[in-house]
């Protein structure tokens, strides 16, 4: 996720190895968990409104962290090199991401309704140094190969109006 000279990211595996070929290690499980709850209200029967949100939280061992900092490998990090060695030095690939929103809708007849969906991204990004920068290996999403980025969270507000109907009775 980017927003001008500031990136954030979020890595999901399942797990790494924790080892090198000079000194062995072992698999590690990443540990995540993730909660969605919704509610939907009818103010009328061709009036309602739902709120909705969820919550991801994704973890890593020590050993599993500082494994895959110590890599700098740009496809373990999503592209992106300047991972300090250990997460003591600044280099911590945990992270989370949370939205909230809100979608309210009127059946205007049984087979046409309108909508209006708004909803809050929020992402707690990883950092690969202290320093809080890195760089990005190719050119994507708009941003330039080999140029330095801020990591840090982001966050992004959508908003979706829609018009439905069906056609088939």
């Amino acid at each position: 996720m980017a927003n001008g000279q500031s990136v954030g990211f979020n890595i999901m595996n399942d797990g790494g190895f924790s080892g090198t070929a000079a000194a062995p290690g072992v698999y590690e499980l990443t540990t995540a968990w993730s909660v969605f709850a919704s509610y939907e209200h009818f103010w009328t029967p061709s009036l309602r409104t739902s709120v909705y949100g969820s919550w991801i939280d994704i973890k890593r061992s020590d050993a599993l962290n500082n494994a895959m900092c110590l890599t700098n490998n740009a496809t373990i990090l999503g592209g992106f090199t300047g991972a300090a060695a250990t997460r003591a030095l600044g280099c911590d690939l945990d992270s989370s991401a949370w939205n909230v929103g809100s979608r309210s809708q009127w059946n205007v007849t049984k087979d046409l309704y309108v909508g209006l969906d708004v909803v809050y991204h929020k992402l707690n990004s990883g950092t690969l140094n202290a320093a809080g920068t890195a760089t990005l290996t190719t050119a994507t999403a708009g941003k330039v190969a080999s140029s330095s980025y801020l990591t840090g969270s982001q966050e992004a507000i959508a908003a979706t109006w829609r018009i439905h109907r069906d056609i088939v009775p």
